[in-house]
């Protein structure tokens, strides 16, 4: 037939060369945006990379910072400390001045009381000349008295003066270091909120591209499938009572049957086969069929279910990734998933069953392992 090239598809239709073309323009488109994208990939990581910098460089400084808090802080105990040692000597420097200015009023009142002609008649009053000079000596002591309590009274007042503008200055100082640190606490922290906001943000970035490259690797791997398929014309997917390994590299590492089970420490049935690989190793389907189950499963984590017809159907278990979707059909060896840990696991493995009419078999009946 002209315009076909004779290979069946999955509905039994031929597939035309146009659809052949269709789906190699579609794999240099998803080669173009996947180069895009790990471009845009690139970028963000080097962004998020950065943002880590940052990061720890904010909280380096966060470090140095509370140490110098720390300091500070002992350093307003000091101003705390120093300022009431001020305020006890201003305390003691009032008493002293008032008990001084209550002495002088005192002398004072004595003075003008008697007055100069007091002070002349004690002097004139004296019984003789060593009266006389007795006389003379305390009137001399008691005038020297009054000028040393009035120049006492103005050093303390002098004193005072400069005691309360120290309190103040302490009490400035004080409110300057508080500032400083609060300051400088509020700067850091908001700092480090937002590169923690800033990381978030590109880290949603990066699982947004990373998905779109994921989606574009299970859509590429499916072209290759339709393109090799096609090639080897053989695109039937109607299943002829046998299976393929669902690996192309694998380990056995655990058989079908009774078995110590690494996770629960005791003897359970294994129902399947465990073939260990790398994480991310691509997963085919072992015959043609339907897929009837894809998502978490108890303790097989992301699990693949395809029934064959007949009765017999495959499970794939433990996968990173599921590439297919209920109701889909399927070739034999097409992709379905990749190789990972899910579930109750040990390591990254595939656990593969071959059940019939239900029942699991051992899947060494079914495929040469």
């Amino acid at each position: 037939m002209t315009g076909f090239i004779g290979v069946r598809a999955i509905f039994g239709l031929e597939i035309d060369s146009k659809t052949i073309q269709d789906k190699k323009e579609r794999k240099d488109e998803i080669a173009d945006e996947k180069k895009e994208l790990k471009k845009d990939l690139n970028a963000i990581r080097q962004k998020k990379l950065a943002a880590w910098e940052d990061f720890n460089k904010i909280n380096r400084n966060l470090d140095t910072t509370d140490q110098q808090l720390r300091t500070k802080e002992k350093e307003l105990d000091r101003k705390k400390n120093q300022k009431k040692i001020t305020s006890d000597i201003i305390d003691r420097t009032k008493k002293d001045l008032d008990l001084t200015q209550t002495n002088l009023e005192s002398s004072l009142r004595v003075y003008y009381k008697f007055g100069p002609r007091g002070m002349l008649n004690l002097i004139i009053d004296a019984n003789d000349l060593h009266d006389l000079s007795r006389r003379i000596k305390y009137t001399e002591y008691l005038l020297k008295s009054y000028e040393t309590m009035i120049r006492t009274i103005r050093e303390q007042q002098v004193l005072l003066t400069k005691q309360e503008e120290k309190l103040t200055e302490e009490v400035t100082e004080e409110k300057t270091l508080y500032n400083e640190i609060w300051n400088l606490r509020t700067s850091y922290s908001g700092q480090k909120q937002e590169t923690k906001d800033l990381i978030k943000r590109i880290q949603h970035d990066e699982r947004e591209v990373s998905a779109a490259l994921a989606e574009l690797d299970r859509e590429e791997m499916e072209i290759e499938f339709f393109l090799s398929a096609a090639a080897k014309g053989n695109l039937i997917t109607n299943f002829d009572d046998s299976f393929s390994r669902p690996l192309k590299s694998y380990v056995v590492t655990s058989g079908y049957g009774m078995r110590r089970h690494p996770i629960l420490h005791r003897r359970r049935m294994h129902n399947g086969i465990d073939l260990s690989a790398p994480y991310g190793t691509p997963i085919f389907a072992s015959g043609a069929g339907r897929v009837i189950f894809t998502g978490w499963k108890n303790g097989y984590g992301n699990v693949v279910m395809i029934d064959h017809g007949k009765g017999l159907a495959t499970l794939y278990a433990h996968l990173s990734s599921i590439f297919v979707s209920v109701g889909q059909d399927l070739a034999e060896g097409q992709p379905l998933g990749k190789v990972g840990s899910t579930g109750w696991s040990t390591g990254n493995h595939l656990h593969f069953e071959v059940r019939k009419n239900g029942r699991a078999t051992n899947p060494t009946g079914w495929v040469n392992f």
